[in-house]
């Protein structure tokens, strides 16, 4: 027989279980059906390389130093001139993999650099199953190689702030 405990912990383990799936299928069918009308015009490949805390606030007790090696690899699908859907898994600053997903608009463009910020969603941290993204990202987007700098700001409970790194290179799949 199970105790009044393990019934409720196992209920809410089944529930955070099943709020994230919600989420990460919700984030996925919004991101499907805003890219519905929209004309596909370039698709990149990146690599995540390193990242820097610049807080220290350790939001998770277990995690000792943070890991700065974040390797990990993602896509990145311009829909529009300033609009690109994201998607990708790397080894995050916890140690532990992380799968993410968002849409990142950057409406400030000056040649091949454009800045502004992403949002999403993020798993892989201790705090919840599934976490918020939010970033600001300076691209350089080159003709065949870029880069993106990304500036993650300190939320709550969830994230603390860091400066990563990712490089990425134009591929021909959807020409």
């Amino acid at each position: 027989m199970l105790g009044l405990g393990t019934v409720m912990a196992r209920r809410d383990y089944l529930l955070r279980r099943g709020a994230a799936f919600i989420a990460h299928q919700l984030g996925f069918a919004v991101a499907a059906v805003l890219s519905l009308n929209a004309q596909a015009d370039e698709l990149w490949a990146a690599v995540n390389v390193h990242s820097d805390h610049y807080t220290h606030n350790h939001v998770s007790s277990d995690i000792g130093a943070f890991n700065s090696d974040t390797l990990g690899l993602g896509v990145e699908y311009a829909t529009a001139p300033s609009r690109s859907w994201i998607a990708g898994w790397y080894h995050n600053s916890h140690h532990k993999p992380s799968i993410y997903g968002g849409v990142g608009q950057q409406p400030l463009q000056y040649g091949a650099f454009k800045a502004g910020g992403a949002i999403g969603l993020v798993s892989g941290y201790e705090a919840a199953d599934v976490i918020p993204l939010v970033a600001l990202i300076i691209a350089y987007d080159g003709e065949r190689f870029g880069a993106n700098l990304i500036v993650t700001p300190p939320i709550a409970h969830w994230v603390n702030g860091a400066l990563s790194l990712q490089l990425k290179a134009r591929t021909n799949l959807l020409k």
